[in-house]
Formats: structure tokens, C-alpha cells, sequence
């Protein structure tokens, strides 16, 4: 029998972990032979006291009272297995096997610490068996990539897994310590079946399993302001866009797009409202620089996902977008759904109506953003002959016979522009200036 609501969030509350869950439990009770370490003793300090009861006292324990002393045991079991308390906060283990968690209790390793301190450098030399995996039981730990911030990592997430995983040589990013940190650090050396059972749960874990589109969003009033209202009620806490939310950050927020032009079809939107294209600045160039990051990320993240058409990814922002608040699409390259009804939706799709992050940042850099004519590229647009992205097949304005082939079509499809990049880039040689498309022109 399933726990109901009110009892979940009472035992959460209770075992003091905020991601419990009753998978998460399951892995406590299970675990709780594992050992105790120097972590495990500062759980034992910032744990709160639990109340003790008195057996000889005449007043009778109530229904609601009947809990506390097991759950009051099972919390200082759970402490006192730091190792088994880690595991069941984090959640890239609540569907491990038990003897993998186990064996990878027995090589973890204390790590501390300070304020501000580096723990990993970007471009370090990455040594197989010496270089460690992190998982945060205490504190938070900062990323950042070229001087850009990046993502706040908190208890219970992991970090410096990446070129474990990939076989990288060199550390992607670094990670500095904000405020005291202890970590749990695993150097993947020791049991070959271990590694390889950690390498699976750890891969792509930092995003789950794409979930179903969950269709349209509800809208009160206009259309175009649907997404600046899903961002007021996913910062106000409102459950029911949970469906819609494929992953978020303290910064960016990713959702299916409720209308998809394609098989997989997301939108990141920042948190920070900005309203479409033309309004930004050089003031949002540090955001814009994080934005081309995370949806670097993102895509590293998606590709080659169970279920998801093997033709590729694209990104891009819409010059003209028909829905206030920035957002970037990130989707598959078929272009081929339900919703791709009319030579329009083809089209936006594609440059130069549909423009990349880095040609945005490039432009912003290069102060030229303006120049262009919004309008001028919608009109353009509406002109163009209608091609297959695939193999280049022209049927002038017939979009049913474009459609009927792009279902039918073989050719794998090339991104339009690279993946986004994890900033800066070089700016235009001197005497030139950058277009939105990416082009150098001389400057008059």
C-alpha cells in the first residue's frame, strides 16, 4: 500500500532529508550496515534533536504520537551509516542495485573543504584511478567554465564525473567550494563490475529519462503570454506544470514545447524576463554566455536518448518569435509532426529566420545587434522556395508534397551550426563587424 501525501511529507520532514523518498527509505533500511566515517559524525551534528519518550510516564502515547521512537531510531541508524544516508538522497541511486551501492561504499573516501577553495581546475589533467568522482553531503559547490558561472551544486549531487565517463583527459570545468564542503570521493579504481555499474548510473543521470510531452499549456487571456506565465507559476510553486517541466535550474527552466514541429521539440527559457530578441543588450550578454552553456549541456544530455530519432539535434532562437520571453528551442532534426501544419512552421525552422546562441552572443559582442530588420526576415520567409533540410529537394510553395517527403526522406540530416559553446569566442577582427547569421562584414 502507497504512502499518502500527508504521511510522504511527514516522514520526509522527520528524516531530515529533503529528496527522501520511498525509494530513498528502502535504500536507507537496506544500507544501513554500511560504515561509519568523519561525514557521518557531522550529520550527527546538524541533525536536530529528537524527542525522548518516557516510558514510565502515565500519559499514553496517541495514534499521531505512535511514530515518532522507530522513525527517532531509523534517522540516528541513517546517520550513523553517513554512506547509506548519502545514497538515499541523491537520486541517480534510487534505482541502483544494492550491491553496487555497496561496493561503492567500500572505496569512498573522506574529502573537506574550505570556503572558496578549488577543487577541481578546468583543464587539469584527468588521471584514471587517481582523479575522484564527488558526491556533496555537506555544503555547495560552484561550477564555472571560462570565468562564466555555470550551475550551484548542492547535498546530495555529484560532480567530476564527466571525464570519468567520457575517457576525457583533461577536467571540463571547476568546481570551488561556497562555504564548508565534505564530500564522499570515489577514485573508480578498484572493481572493474563496480566501475561499470557506476559508469551507467551515472551517465546522463543529471537529466532523467525524457517524459512525455504533456501537451499545451493552459493560458489565462492571451496566447503569446503563456510562457512568461508558466515561469510566474513554476517560481510560485504550482505542481500542476510538473508534466511540462523536462529540467530547470536556479537560472534556466527547460519544457516540452506544448505544440512540437518535431519528434522531441524543448524550450529553455531564462528566468530572467526578457521579451523577445530585439530587447536584449550587452548588459544580458553574462546570462546569454550561461544560457549557450547550459544548452551545450542539454544537448550533451539528450543525444542518443532510448526512443528519441537518431537524426540529430538542433538549437535556435526565433528573430521574430510568435511567444513573449526569450526561449530557445532545442529539438530533433526530422521537423516532421502533427503540428508542423504549414509552409510557416517549415520555415521558422530554419536560418535565417531561425538564428544560434552564438550568433547572438557574437553580435551582441560585436554591438550590431540592431541593425537588422526583423520584419524584412518574417517577409523573407513567406518568399522562400520550400526545401528538404535533408536532402535539399525543392517544391517551390507546395508544402503537403514537402511534407509527404520529409516522412519518406533517408538523407541524415547536418545540423545547421555546431552545438552551442562554452564561451567566449574571439571577437570580430578589427575593421570588421559580425552579423546576426554569424558573416563578417567590413564595418562603414
Amino acid at each position: 500500500m502507497g504512502c499518502s501525501g500527508e504521511e510522504e511529507k511527514r516522514d520526509r520532514e522527520l528524516i531530515g532529508f529533503g529528496t527522501a523518498t520511498p525509494t530513498s527509505r528502502r535504500y536507507s533500511l537496506e544500507l544501513s550496515s554500511l560504515p561509519q566515517t568523519d561525514v557521518s559524525r557531522e550529520y550527527m551534528l546538524m541533525l536536530p534533536r529528537q524527542p525522548k519518550i518516557d516510558p514510565k510516564s502515565s500519559a499514553p502515547l496517541s495514534s499521531s504520537d505512535e511514530w515518532i521512537e522507530p522513525l527517532a531510531v531509523l534517522v540516528f541508524t541513517l546517520v550513523l551509516a553517513a554512506d547509506a544516508s548519502m545514497f538515499a538522497i541523491n537520486p541517480i541511486f534510487q534505482d541502483a542495485p544494492i550491491p553496487l551501492v555497496h561496493a561503492l561504499s567500500d572505496r569512498l573516501v573522506d574529502k573537506t573543504f574550505k570556503d572558496g577553495e578549488v577543487i577541481l581546475q578546468d583543464g587539469e589533467v584527468f588521471q584514471t584511478g587517481k582523479s575522484f568522482v564527488y558526491f556533496i553531503v555537506k555544503g555547495e559547490v560552484e561550477i564555472w567554465k571560462e570565468g562564466n558561472f555555470i550551475m550551484l551544486l548542492q547535498q546530495g549531487e555529484k560532480f567530476g564525473e564527466l571525464a570519468a565517463l567520457r575517457k576525457l583527459p583533461f577536467r571540463q570545468a571547476t568546481a570551488k567550494a561556497k562555504g564548508a564542503v565534505a564530500c564522499r570521493a570515489d577514485m573508480g579504481a578498484a572493481n572493474a563490475d563496480a566501475d561499470a555499474a557506476l559508469s551507467r548510473t551515472l551517465d546522463g543521470a543529471s537529466l532523467k529519462a525524457l517524459v512525455p510531452n504533456a501537451g499545451p499549456l493552459n493560458c489565462r487571456g492571451k496566447w503569446t503570454l503563456v510562457l512568461e506565465q508558466a515561469l510566474d507559476r513554476i517560481e510560485a510553486g504550482d505542481k500542476t506544470l510538473d508534466p511540462h517541466v523536462v529540467h530547470q535550474t536556479e537560472e534556466f527552466v527547460t519544457i516540452h514545447d506544448g505544440y512540437p514541429k518535431a519528434a522531441v521539440h524543448l524550450l529553455v527559457l531564462p528566468r530572467a524576463r526578457v521579451a523577445a530578441l530585439e530587447k536584449l543588450t550587452r548588459e544580458h550578454l553574462p546570462m546569454l554566455m550561461r544560457l549557450s552553456s547550459y544548452v551545450a549541456w542539454l544537448l550533451q544530455q539528450v543525444e542518443g536518448r532510448p526512443g528519441v530519432p537518431g537524426v540529430g539535434w538542433i538549437h535556435g532562437v526565433h528573430s521574430v518569435p510568435s511567444l513573449k520571453q526569450l526561449h530557445v528551442h532545442v529539438m530533433t532534426l526530422d521537423l516532421n509532426s502533427p503540428c508542423m501544419k504549414n509552409a510557416k512552421h517549415f520555415s521558422s525552422f530554419l536560418p535565417p529566420f531561425l538564428v544560434s546562441l552564438d550568433s547572438v552572443i557574437r553580435a551582441l559582442q560585436d554591438g550590431v545587434f540592431a541593425d537588422r530588420s526583423l520584419k524584412k526576415l518574417e517577409e523573407d520567409m513567406k518568399k522562400r522556395s520550400l526545401c528538404c533540410h535533408r536532402c535539399g529537394a525543392d517544391f517551390g510553395r507546395g508544402f503537403a508534397q514537402l511534407k509527404r517527403h520529409l516522412s519518406a526522406c533517408a538523407t541524415s540530416p547536418e545540423p545547421f551550426w555546431p552545438s552551442p559553446r562554452l564561451w567566449l569566442e574571439e571577437p570580430a577582427p578589427r575593421g570588421c563587424k559580425r552579423t546576426i547569421e554569424g558573416s563578417l562584414v567590413e564595418r562603414c
